[in-house]
């Protein structure tokens, strides 16, 4: 493999643990009465982009 290609597999590598904790962050910060991972990121949306209707979600 060429160095090109080891730095590549490498980064793959580190994306896919980051996303792997990352999803574990976000489940064990989940508990009684706080809202979901999906939710969360409909309610990081509207604050964003402020006002909009549901179908533009």
């Amino acid at each position: 493999m060429t160095l090109q290609e080891v730095t590549v597999a490498a980064l793959e590598e580190k994306i896919g643990t980051f996303q792997r904790v990352l999803r574990r962050l976000t489940v064990a910060g989940l508990g009684p009465g706080r809202p979901g991972a999906a939710l969360q990121a409909v309610m990081r949306v509207i604050a964003e982009s402020g006002e909009c209707r549901a179908r533009d979600l």
